[in-house]
């Protein structure tokens, strides 16, 4: 007999009807092919229309629901007892989270572990992160305390609780606020320059650079600081990121895709069109064996499961953690791909148990990712067609002002060598020339004397 498995993501934003996202091949292709693989499995899919990352969505329609899998649209307002009483209603003998991202506050995963938590309470057998490890991972400043008192290597910093740093402020009485003393000064000790960035946004929104104290703390004071934050030193050296998938028991961490833009900036911008990612390092300097037991220890402690995004910076022979994302992330579908598995597998393997052990290097492959501005819908799928091109999304990005912009993510892969990813990129470039900046194929070539 088969098994049940709900496989779920809730959201915690309405988009508008004109957020679509076109993908190459469908989400329902990914979903139709993972159902013949996983026979065994009588999968279900629960999830709002604005899930992105599962549904093929079109001015606010589903137009292409996978025949293989069961789907259940939920409304857009329904919260969190609107999804338990659902899955319940089905019956599972599994539910799997599949928290997804969402602009500004970077609070999806809450939920899903708040539905997670109460269907265990249920009886019902749940795969997902505690709501402890949400917690931890949504609040920049609680991921940072747990990184440093279990010793991994992580920025200075410091806290700037912004209730208190502006208590008094409209007080006539108020003789000083010494909080604020107090942080400030903190912030003075630190080595500048300092990245400002609030506890609980997400895509790198709203980062501030301050070069100098002075220019610290006149942001500080200023009313554009409006919520809580973290300001630390700036770390110098390469960015990198990396996913772990699995649960306890389960983990496979993979080794660091580098990350740069083509216009060399401080602070990369993860949804920037000048963003390319590619990987995985394992060359000696990167001293991979070393970063995926330490990662692996970091998984136990904090309990994570599913797909878990990390932001890390290599500084000499030294890495940092920079933050944890405890969810589907912008390099997703670039592991996956290193992987030569479907995204979804990744959430399923961990109860059915995957079909390759993802802990032998030898089974993972490079893949790149890397964005172009303009292409049509033909366009787009033409070159979803050629060879070595694993996926090509097209994506309507809101951000927290609503302000939005289009782009295309676009993910090679399936190589044994950076030169023959390389080569790839060259001939896509000639193929679309008006599509795929040439800048692209001639940065990755310039960082390859690097590795």
């Amino acid at each position: 007999m088969k098994k049940k498995v709900v496989m779920f993501s809730s959201n915690s934003k309405r988009r508008s009807s004109n957020s679509n996202c076109l993908v190459f091949p469908k989400w329902s292709e990914l979903w139709n092919s993972l159902a013949e693989e996983y026979s065994g499995c009588e999968i279900w899919l629960v999830v709002q229309l604005n899930g992105r990352y599962f549904l093929d969505i079109y001015n606010g329609k589903l137009i292409d629901p996978p025949e293989a899998v069961h789907v259940e649209i939920m409304d857009m307002e329904a919260g969190l007892s609107e999804f338990v009483e659902k899955i319940t209603e089905l019956n599972p003998d599994v539910a799997i989270a599949m928290p997804g991202p969402v602009s500004g506050l970077d609070w999806n995963g809450l939920r899903d572990a708040s539905i997670a938590e109460e269907l265990s309470r249920r009886g019902i057998r749940t795969i997902c992160y505690p709501l402890k490890t949400a917690e931890i991972c949504f609040d920049k400043w609680l991921t940072h305390q747990f990184l440093e008192e279990n010793g991994f290597n992580v920025a200075k910093a410091v806290y700037v609780h912004n209730g208190l740093f502006f208590a008094g402020k409209d007080d006539p009485h108020s003789t000083g606020n010494v909080y604020r003393e107090t942080v400030l000064n903190k912030i003075k000790n630190l080595p500048f320059p300092v990245i400002i960035k609030g506890t609980t946004g997400s895509a790198s929104a709203g980062i501030v650079v301050a070069g100098c104290y002075e220019e610290a703390e006149e942001f500080l004071v200023s009313d554009r600081n409006q919520e809580d934050m973290i300001v630390e030193e700036m770390l110098h050296g390469q960015e990198y990121g990396t996913e772990i998938h699995g649960c306890r028991g389960r983990f496979n961490v993979l080794p660091p895709f580098m990350k740069f833009t083509t216009d060399n900036e401080d602070v990369i911008d993860p949804l920037g069109l000048t963003t390319l990612k590619f990987g995985p390092m394992t060359g000696e300097k990167y001293h991979a064996d070393e970063l995926i037991s330490e990662l692996t220890r970091m998984a136990e402690l904090m309990d994570l499961c599913g797909n878990n995004n990390l932001d890390l910076m290599l500084c000499g022979d030294k890495w940092y953690i920079i933050e944890i994302n405890a969810r589907w992330s912008g390099l997703t579908t670039l592991t996956a791909c290193s992987e030569d598995r479907s995204p979804y597998a990744v959430y399923l393997d961990q109860y059915v148990g995957a079909k390759k052990d993802y802990t032998d290097l030898k089974n993972i492959r490079i893949a790149c990712n890397f964005k172009m501005s303009g292409g049509s819908e033909q366009m787009l799928e033409k070159l979803s067609r050629e060879e070595g091109v694993d996926s090509v999304i097209h994506y309507q990005i809101i951000r927290p002002d609503e302000s939005s912009y289009y782009f295309n993510d676009v993910i090679i892969g399936g190589f044994d060598s950076f030169e023959e990813m390389a080569d790839t990129l060259d001939r896509l470039q000639k193929i679309f020339p008006e599509e795929i900046s040439a800048d692209v194929p001639a940065a990755i070539r310039a960082k390859l004397p690097e590795l």
